[in-house]
């Protein structure tokens, strides 16, 4: 390294710096510890979760009582930063698409967005 540069990624740290294995590592430990690690909404990676991903939309849907009171679903792809490529879906084809156009090169988590509270 010269003196002028400056670090800003450390080694090994990709498995909380990417979105989708931080998604796979809460999940894991909240399957280890569910009473501490209940702070995070439900979360999937597709294309390896996607019909996981389709079954649960599918039952919230079924749940739904009001087309208001439908689930809402946050779209981040793994490879962009400061916010860029995320995107809400309601509906399962919203993000068969997105991963088509990503051509599903990397995993995109999805996370249910948490319920506007009254």
């Amino acid at each position: 390294m010269k003196r002028f540069q400056r670090v800003n990624h450390f080694p090994a740290m990709m498995g909380i710096t990417k979105k989708s294995q931080l998604a796979q590592l809460l999940k894991k430990m909240k399957d280890m510890y569910p009473q501490d690690f209940n702070f995070f909404p439900k979360s999937w990676n597709v294309p390896t979760q996607l019909q996981r991903l389709k079954t649960d939309m599918a039952e919230a849907k079924r749940k739904q009582k009001t087309p208001n009171d439908r689930a809402m679903y946050i779209v981040k792809p793994s490879d962009m930063a400061q916010g860029k490529g995320i995107f809400f879906a309601t509906e399962y084809e919203q993000v068969v698409k997105a991963l088509h156009i990503e051509n599903g090169k990397m995993p995109m988590p999805v996370q249910q967005s948490a319920k506007k509270q009254a």
